[in-house]
């Protein structure tokens, strides 16, 4: 099995692979129609993966990790996030606007206290909120529509990491979520 990853501070991604591991998972979607002008959709996904004893890569991880990954029990994958949910409601005004919002939950991609074994806990959990606007305007040509719309992401401005940084296989870098953004767009069908 192999692994991605961050080493060190640089953006690009380095593969080691493990002797052997598992991943197993399960997710459930349902979509819901209240009204003709109303509907709604969740998504949750609950998964695992764990690797045990170090293929490759071995130059690319510190001594500890690789004391980690060789151990009988081997490691939880850094990029393991157990669970992840998410729900959108989407309103039609008259056809042409839609208003929509989504929640977002992560528990946490896996990470280590100080001392302890490499990815034995996880961040900590998230939620984020975002919402949007559109309008379809439609073209004078065959089939064709233009769409304008706003959104807000992350609307309560939640301060959260995606990852620690530390305690990750080769990780030395953490990553924070976005914080309150504000987007327009526009989107040509033809």
């Amino acid at each position: 099995m192999s692994d991605a990853h961050q080493l060190g501070t640089t953006p690009l991604l380095n593969y080691i692979a493990f002797e052997r591991g598992w991943t197993r998972g399960a997710d459930a979607a349902l979509k819901v129609w209240f009204m003709e002008n109303l509907s709604g959709r969740a998504n949750i996904a609950w998964g695992q993966c764990k690797g045990y004893g170090l293929q490759s890569g071995h130059n690319l991880v510190h001594f500890e990790e690789i004391a980690d990954i060789n151990s009988r029990s081997g490691v939880h994958c850094d990029h393991q996030q157990t669970l992840t949910a998410s729900g959108i409601l989407s309103y039609r005004l008259l056809d042409r606007t839609t208003f929509t919002g989504q929640v977002l939950f992560a528990s946490g991609l896996r990470t280590a206290e100080e001392g302890a074994k490499t990815n034995s806990s996880h961040s900590p959990t998230y939620t984020i909120y975002n919402f949007s606007i559109s309008h379809v305007i439609s073209l004078p040509w065959h089939g064709q529509k233009f769409v304008v719309g706003f959104d807000i992401v992350n609307a309560l401005d939640q301060k959260y990491f995606i990852n620690q940084g530390e305690g990750s296989i080769g990780l030395g870098v953490s990553h924070a979520g976005m914080p309150r953004s504000f987007f327009f767009r526009g989107q040509w069908f033809f």
